[in-house]
C-alpha cells in the first residue's frame, strides 16, 4: 500500500472588474499532483470537499475507485456509471464526466491547449446554476443528472457516454484524477460566483457568424484569464 499527502494548496484569485465577478478572495484547486506509480495501477483515491487530493492507495480490484471525505465517519464514493439514484456520489460523478468531455482540451489554430483549473471551474459553476436557476425550462431539472442529460450539453461525447473506456487510457486517466474530480468536488460542495450568474458558454472560434449573432441577443459574459474567442465566453439569458 502507498499513501501519499499532496501539497498543492488552493489558489487564491481576485478578478478586477465588477462587471465580471466578485470573486475576491474566493479561492479553487490547484491541478493535483498523484505519483506515477499509483496511475499505473488499480487505485483509490481520497479527496477532500475542496477537491484536495489527500491520499491514494492501491487496491486488489481491477477498477479505480474514487472517494470523498467528509469527516472520520463518512466517505462517499464517486459513482461514473448510469444511474436513476439521486445521491451525492451519483451527483458527483455526472458533473466529473460532463467536465471531461467538455473540458480536457481546447484547440486553436489546429493546435491542442489544455484547459486551466479555473476555466474548468467556472464552466463547472454554468452547470451547478442551470441546475440551481428557475427561469424557464430549467427550473424543471434540480440535480446534475438531468441539467447535463436534458439541457444541452454533450451528452454524446465519448467521455462523457463511455468513462471507463476512455479513461483506460493512461493520459486520460492521469487528468482526470489531477485535472477533472478536482474541479468536480469543489463546486458539488461550496457555492461560488466567478461567471456573473452564467448558465451557458459557447467557442466563437467554431460558431458561424448567424450562431454567434444569435448569441449576442443574449448577457455575453468575458471572463479575465479565459481567451473569450478560442476558449469560452459565458452567457445567461
Amino acid at each position: 500500500m502507498s499513501t501519499i499527502l499532496l501539497i498543492g494548496l488552493n489558489t487564491i484569485i481576485t478578478l478586477f472588474g465588477t462587471n465580471y465577478t466578485n470573486t475576491n478572495n474566493e479561492t479553487f484547486p490547484e491541478k493535483q499532483i498523484a505519483e506515477e506509480q499509483i496511475l499505473l495501477q488499480s487505485a483509490n483515491y481520497y479527496y477532500s470537499q475542496n477537491g484536495k487530493l489527500i491520499k491514494t492507495e492501491t487496491n486488489n480490484s481491477e477498477a479505480d475507485k474514487y472517494f470523498v471525505i467528509i469527516d472520520q465517519d463518512r466517505v462517499i464514493e464517486i459513482k461514473l456509471t448510469n444511474s436513476n439514484k439521486i445521491v451525492h456520489g451519483n451527483e458527483i460523478g455526472y458533473l466529473a464526466r460532463i467536465l471531461s468531455a467538455e473540458t480536457l482540451i481546447y484547440e486553436k489554430n489546429d493546435k491542442v491547449y489544455n484547459i486551466s483549473m479555473f476555466t474548468r471551474i467556472c464552466i463547472a459553476e454554468t452547470i451547478k446554476n442551470r441546475k440551481n436557476s428557475n427561469l424557464g425550462f430549467y427550473k424543471n431539472y434540480k440535480t446534475f443528472k438531468s441539467v447535463i442529460t436534458n439541457t444541452g450539453y454533450a451528452t454524446n461525447a465519448k467521455q462523457y457516454t463511455k468513462p471507463f473506456t476512455w479513461m483506460e487510457n493512461k493520459i486520460a486517466k492521469k487528468r482526470f484524477v489531477q485535472e477533472v474530480l478536482p474541479a468536480a468536488i469543489y463546486i458539488y460542495f461550496y457555492n461560488t460566483n466567478h461567471t456573473n450568474g452564467a448558465t451557458g458558454f459557447i467557442t466563437p472560434a467554431k460558431m458561424s457568424t448567424d450562431m454567434y449573432q444569435k448569441f449576442k441577443k443574449r448577457t455575453l459574459i468575458e471572463i479575465p484569464g479565459i481567451d473569450p474567442f478560442y476558449e469560452f465566453t459565458f452567457w445567461r439569458y
